[in-house]
């Protein structure tokens, strides 16, 4: 992770199919998922094919609490980034398959857009849906990480 998040500017026009705006949607929390998956299997494979033995502990100790780290960052931006809540990705892929074309659910989507950012806010400040939010991202991280040391 290097820099802040920035939106990647795209024109959808430039897109001969409308589906195409949700590739460009999963394609960073897939991306993040990729790298955990990439990060815990090179850990896996390291451990299990005593590639690692040979380092002193404390080094040893570092490094993996490093890798386990990125892996959890990237488990929680990947499912975080899916929230379907603009402006993150989650609401494109949202917005193609329920809002497009869907005059009744417009002035919740424009609601939505308006106080996306406060509603964010409320999901990380407020204990109860951060903790539900820590919950959901629990499965994947502790599948994750017990998988490596399998």
């Amino acid at each position: 992770m290097i820099g802040w998040a920035k939106p990647v500017p795209v024109n959808e026009l430039h897109f001969r199919r409308p589906i195409w705006t949700v590739w460009v949607a999963l394609s960073g929390p897939l991306s993040n998922f990729f790298l955990a998956i990439l990060f815990a299997g090179v850990l896996k494979l390291a451990v299990h094919a005593n590639l690692l033995s040979s380092l002193p502990e404390s080094f040893l100790s570092i490094l993996v609490t490093l890798v386990q780290t990125f892996i959890v960052l990237n488990v929680v931006l990947g499912m975080f980034n899916l929230l379907p809540i603009p402006p993150l990705d989650g609401s494109h892929i949202v917005y193609h398959f329920l809002i497009r074309g869907n005059e009744r659910l417009w002035g919740l989507w424009m609601f939505l857009h308006q106080y996306g950012f406060l509603i964010l806010w409320v999901a990380i400040l407020v204990p109860p849906v951060r903790a539900l939010l820590a919950s959901a991202y629990m499965v994947p991280i502790q599948f994750l990480l017990s998988w490596v040391q399998m």
